[in-house]
């Protein structure tokens, strides 16, 4: 019997991936006509050296939204989260208060602050692993499969 617990979820926004690349290719059309055509976009003159940093910025954040995801490491030595650039955690159970796996409404995507649950870590589930630390500190990272986590805590005793 397997006593660890492992998770990757991948953040599948794809109308927000939409509209980053729509607006990429409106500010790529806004360029190239002001480069090549010696007009002005919009009758407005904006400099080609902000619509070329408009373009460098969301092709970071296009890559940033492609490659989020969130993993969950749950096992005899603690639990490791690791979610991009917003966070990477771990714990080990002598910091760890309590455990328990809980349902919750839609709390949307990303790190943020939740007056009930602490740091909330989602990619947009109704299930995670609620943790409270010794220190006072509430974390709670959104989970696909409860059940498993749920007979991984139990082989684990926590």
């Amino acid at each position: 019997m397997k006593n660890e617990f492992i998770e990757s979820k991948k953040l599948k926004l794809w109308i927000v991936q939409l509209f980053l690349v729509l607006l990429l290719g409106f500010s790529v059309y806004a360029l190239v006509l002001q480069i090549f055509t010696d007009s002005t976009f919009a009758n407005k003159d904006i400099p080609n050296w902000v619509l070329g940093l408009g373009i460098f910025l969301l092709l970071g954040l296009i890559a940033s939204f492609a490659s989020l995801k969130l993993d969950t490491q749950v096992n005899q030595d603690g639990v490791k989260v690791s979610f991009g650039i917003l966070a990477n955690e771990n714990w080990a159970w002598q910091e760890i208060a309590k455990a328990s796996i809980i349902k919750f409404p839609f709390a949307g995507f990303g790190k943020r602050k939740n007056p009930k649950y602490g740091t909330v870590l989602s990619i947009g589930g109704k299930q995670g692993l609620a943790l409270e630390l010794k220190n006072g500190e509430k974390w709670l990272i959104d989970i696909q499969n409860g059940q498993e986590l749920q007979r991984v805590m139990k082989v684990l005793k926590k």
